[in-house]
């Protein structure tokens, strides 16, 4: 199924940078990753961010248009779960051989644990349209998100629940 795109929703072409989408990607998961998940304040992280030179003018102009998708996350119930949560594991990095034989080198971006039950979350910043189903939106990333749940029920001895984060439509998608 084609995915539909949203170009109208907001517009990275109209921002006057000359960032790439991986770069504006890599820009919002850095912000992300200072999230304490207590009482964020994402303006105020910008600005302090900026001040201690961890992006350029364009950067802080890229963070700044995206606000109000960042805004959107911390009024989620997905952020209000994280910020219940026992336990919070940000950008940690994994190595995982496969039954194949297969290496697989990644970070995951947020790993949680609530009421002893272990959560896996992958922000995405692709510019996807809310008229996709939910169908196609974890068919997009299931592969990738079913390699995070192994690896961690190899750690945890538990199931893990697996969610990606739409954060340019507000979104959570439960696998």
């Amino acid at each position: 199924e084609e995915i539909k795109s949203d170009e109208t929703h907001f517009d990275f072409s109209n921002e006057g940078t000359n960032y790439l989408a991986t770069d504006r990607g890599t820009l919002v998961h850095n912000l992300l990753s200072y999230f304490n998940f207590k009482e964020d304040d994402p303006q105020e992280l910008i600005q302090s961010l900026y001040n201690n030179q961890m992006f350029d003018e364009e950067g802080l102009k890229v963070l700044n248009n995206y606000l109000p998708h960042i805004n959107d996350f911390i009024n989620s119930e997905t952020y209000q779960l994280i910020k219940e949560a026992d336990t919070v594991y940000q950008e940690k990095q994994f190595r995982y051989k496969d039954e194949n034989g297969l290496i697989i080198n990644g970070i995951f971006d947020l790993v949680f644990i609530k009421d002893n039950k272990v959560y896996v979350l992958d922000y995405k910043t692709d510019r996807v349209s809310k008229d996709n189903s939910d169908e196609t939106l974890k068919d997009l990333h299931r592969t990738q998100l079913s390699y995070y749940s192994k690896v961690l029920k190899e750690v945890f001895h538990t199931d893990v629940q697996g969610i990606i984060y739409y954060l340019h439509i507000n979104k959570a998608i439960y696998l």
